[in-house]
C-alpha cells in the first residue's frame, strides 16, 4: 500500500511513495551505538579515585589522559615479579609543571647554571621533589626535599621508611637508577627500613640497572 507524505515546503502538495520500489537489498548505514548513559555515582568516583584509578574507568578524564598509547611490550618469559617494586627517582616542580633536571634548559648543566638553579629554589622558584612510585598498589608519593641524596637530619630517609611501612608490603624492592646520589638514598632507606618496619617486614632489599660500558 502507497504511503502519504505530507511536506510543508510543497505548498500542499502531496507525494506517494510505493513501497514496493524500495528494493530490501540496498545498502544502508551501519547503526552507530550511542555511549551507556549511565554515570557512576560521586560514591563510586570517590571509591575510583581512592583506588590509584585502578582498573581503568573509561568515565574517568585522568584514566583516559594516562591511558598508555605505546607499543605495548610482551613479558620476556612467563614468570611475573611478585615481589613489589618502589622506584624513586627526583623531579623539579615548576610554574610549567613537573619536569626533569635535562628538561630546565634556562639552568645548564654546567657550574653556572647548577648556580643559578640553587638560587631559584631558595626563591622559591622552583622546588625539588623525590617521587615514589609503588608497582603493586601504584600509589604515588612526593616529597619535596631539601637536597639530593642523604641530608644531615637525615630527615628524607625517614620519610622514605616511613612511606615503606605505610604501603605495608612484607616484602619489597627499593629500585633507582644509578645516579650516586639515589643510589645513597636507596642504600640508607634500606637500612632504616629494617628498623622501622621490623614488626613485620620479612625481606627488602635494592635494585639498579646495569652500569653502561
Amino acid at each position: 500500500m502507497p504511503a502519504v507524505v505530507g511536506d510543508e515546503e510543497a505548498q500542499g502538495e502531496w507525494i506517494e511513495v510505493n513501497e514496493d520500489d524500495v528494493a530490501e537489498d540496498q545498502d544502508t548505514e551501519n547503526l552507530r551505538k550511542a555511549p551507556n548513559p549511565i554515570l557512576p555515582s560521586a560514591e563510586e568516583v570517590d571509591d575510583h579515585r581512592c583506588a590509584g584509578h585502578h582498573p581503568y574507568r573509561c568515565w574517568c578524564r585522568e584514566c583516559v589522559e594516562g591511558r598508555a598509547t605505546g607499543e605495548h611490550r610482551p613479558k620476556t618469559d612467563g614468570r611475573h615479579k611478585t615481589i613489589p617494586t618502589v622506584a624513586f627517582d627526583y623531579f623539579f616542580l615548576t610554574a610549567g609543571g613537573v619536569q626533569r633536571r635535562e628538561e630546565l634548559t634556562e639552568y645548564p648543566d654546567d657550574d653556572e647554571g647548577s648556580r643559578k638553579l640553587v638560587e631559584a629554589r631558595h626563591a622559591g622558584l622552583i622546588v625539588k621533589v623525590l617521587l615514589m612510585k609503588c608497582s603493586a598498589t601504584k600509589v604515588v608519593l612526593g616529597h619535596v626535599v631539601p637536597c639530593k641524596g642523604v641530608d644531615e637530619e637525615p630527615h628524607v630517609v625517614k620519610l622514605v621508611a616511613c612511606d615503606v611501612a605505610w604501603l605495608g608490603h612484607s616484602r619489597v624492592l627499593l629500585k633507582s637508577d644509578n645516579e650516586p646520589s639515589l643510589v645513597k638514598l636507596v642504600v640508607a632507606a634500606l637500612r632504616e627500613s629494617r628498623i622501622e618496619c621490623s614488626d613485620n617486614l620479612e625481606q627488602i632489599a635494592k635494585e639498579h640497572p646495569e652500569p653502561y660500558d
